[in-house]
């Protein structure tokens, strides 16, 4: 079934979930204790929401295309295409379209599944894998068929599950947003994008950013890419078989001896010998 099922909300409208979609009376109908869906909507469209809000409740927040510019406690961050945020009850949060669009799903939760997780953060999560489950989730909710509410809790919780053992790899709650940045970097590291620039994405101001980014993991942003863009290089030159020409072009250089200068500093050799019988020696910054 295509992704664009069901109907989807040119204006938000949250639309609880009736009780009637489950059975107090019939054996393993019963709305789960564990986790179950209060409501699933679905959006697209220009949208400019007024105020943050807070909710009683846990929420997440899937954007299946285009991009979320996501406001959490008053700190500003980009949500592309393929990401989910789990907010707690209580976070004061926005969300508004990229200068793409964005479409986003939305399904708020209840249930002690989630209990014992910290309420002082929000958790992210960028997994375009788990598209197949929402998809499902999503024409599932736009049946609506009698006693469904059992099948709407199954994926809820396959997706929660998903979500959590997926985010153990991001240290779990980013309250100030600094390990996005992180990831940020190191996905684009091949990028010239200012510094500025990607403050601005993260709701900082310049120095702030460049003061806390160097506390949190004592480089400065452009020392971190630099380290990040070396390590991919490292990576290339490691496993597959590629001159040292088309790598450098791939980790942005344009001079391929510019490249293994900056290759020699970083690790204590050239590109040359590590193609040439050093691919045993592994620096640790090279992993």
């Amino acid at each position: 079934m295509p992704d664009d099922t069901g109907d989807i909300l040119d204006h938000p409208r949250p639309l609880w979930l009736s009780d009637h979609l489950w059975s107090a009376t019939r054996p393993g109908m019963v709305r789960s204790a564990e986790l179950t869906p209060l409501y699933i909507e679905r959006y697209r469209g220009p949208w400019d929401q007024a105020r943050p809000q807070r909710h009683s409740y846990w929420e997440f927040i899937h954007v299946w295309r285009g991009e979320a510019r996501m406001e959490i406690e008053g700190r500003r961050r980009p949500f592309p295409a393929g990401a989910t945020a789990l907010l707690p009850p209580g976070r004061l949060h926005v969300e508004r379209p990229g200068p793409v669009g964005m479409e986003v799903l939305w399904m708020g939760v209840a249930g002690g599944l989630l209990d014992g997780l910290p309420r002082d953060g929000s958790l992210v999560l960028r997994d375009h894998h788990s598209r197949p489950h929402w998809n499902l989730l999503w024409e599932c909710y736009a049946r609506l068929a009698p006693l469904s509410g059992p099948e709407l809790d199954g994926l809820a919780k396959t997706l929660a599950a998903r979500f959590l053992r997926g985010s153990t790899a991001w240290r779990q709650w980013d309250v100030d947003g600094l390990e996005e940045a992180e990831t940020y970097l190191e996905q684009q590291c091949v990028s010239n994008e200012p510094v500025a620039a990607i403050a601005a994405r993260f709701g900082m101001s310049v120095s702030n950013f460049h003061l806390r980014f160097r506390r949190r993991t004592g480089l400065t942003p452009n020392a971190y890419r630099l380290r990040a863009r070396m390590r991919a290089a490292y990576r290339m030159l490691r496993h597959r078989s590629m001159p040292v020409k088309e790598v450098a072009r791939l980790a942005g250089y344009d001079d391929p001896l510019y490249f293994s200068r900056v290759f020699r500093k970083t690790f204590g050799h050239s590109p040359a010998r590590l193609m040439a019988g050093a691919r045993s020696e592994s620096p640790p910054d090279a992993e």
